[in-house]
């Protein structure tokens, strides 16, 4: 119903009543994006990651998510920050600021490093070639070398 003012004061209520549940303030941060207040996301999902420090990483780059399918990409670079330092295995958070980085065109280098990190923990994942595309792009803009995928590990990092 996209009642998000409403949605924000549900789960402010279901955290009444259960103070604890991590997801609830994930929920609440997802409803008070959309409802434009930002900075009480970003509470929200702070709260969310103290109270679930294993999902932390998940919680930053949900938020993240919203951000950019809200056309909010400059917002979305802190989360996405926060979220590979709280889970650096996170492979979807590194393609996510490789996207962001190409965007602003100044930080082709940078959107390098993010993109290579992505295919080294998911070589063969649902945006490995898009992020080798991409690469390519970024080798006019950097004038680096082409990116060499790695031989494929026995243990691959867990999509989320």
């Amino acid at each position: 119903m996209k009642n998000y003012p409403d949605a924000a004061a549900a789960y402010k209520k279901a955290i009444e009543a259960k103070p604890t549940e991590s997801n609830y303030y994930v929920n609440l941060s997802l409803s008070q994006i959309s409802a434009g207040q930002i900075d009480e996301s970003r509470e929200s999902i702070k709260k969310a990651a103290e109270l679930n420090p294993a999902n932390a990483g998940m919680a930053y780059y949900n938020l993240a998510a919203t951000l950019i399918n809200r056309n909010q990409q400059q917002e979305a670079i802190e989360p996405l920050k926060k979220a590979i330092e709280l889970d650096p295995k996170y492979a979807n958070a590194y393609y996510q600021m490789g996207l962001i980085m190409i965007g602003k065109e100044s930080t082709m280098a940078e959107a390098e490093t993010y993109l290579k990190k992505y295919l080294e923990l998911q070589p063969t994942g649902q945006d490995a070639d898009t992020a080798k595309a991409l690469l390519e792009y970024t080798k006019g803009k950097t004038g680096s070398s082409t990116f060499t995928a790695p031989a494929e590990s026995k243990t691959k990092a867990k999509g989320r």
